[in-house]
């Protein structure tokens, strides 16, 4: 995921993310990953080097979640994308208070 507040597994946007995201095989029909692609179900706090790397494949599904609000599913191009947050996001400091309160997600491939 892009740096966030120094959580694990961030990196900083532009160059340092976009090495992680070059290693997505172009030949790739399902993708998971913790943060979603800017503009897509994720309150515009998303990842645009992600978004570049998913235009130049042929992505089928993209299931991500991170951006708690934006819990749902959307099509574009030929992919499904599902931001599959159950929890809620009453303050995100705060872990102790999220709760599930999305429904489960399913889908076929």
């Amino acid at each position: 995921s892009p740096y966030f507040l120094g959580m694990a597994f961030n990196k900083q946007r532009g160059t340092e993310i976009a090495k992680i995201w070059a290693k997505i095989p172009t030949k790739t029909d399902v993708l998971i990953t913790h943060t979603p692609p800017f503009g897509i179900l994720d309150n515009k706090l998303g990842c645009k080097d992600l978004l570049a790397k998913i235009k130049k494949t042929a992505i089928k599904l993209h299931v991500f979640g991170h951006i708690h609000s934006a819990y749902g599913t959307y099509s574009e191009n030929n992919t499904t994308f599902i931001n599959a947050s159950l929890a809620n996001s009453i303050d995100y400091l705060q872990t102790d208070q999220h709760r599930i309160s999305n429904k489960i997600l399913e889908v076929e491939i």
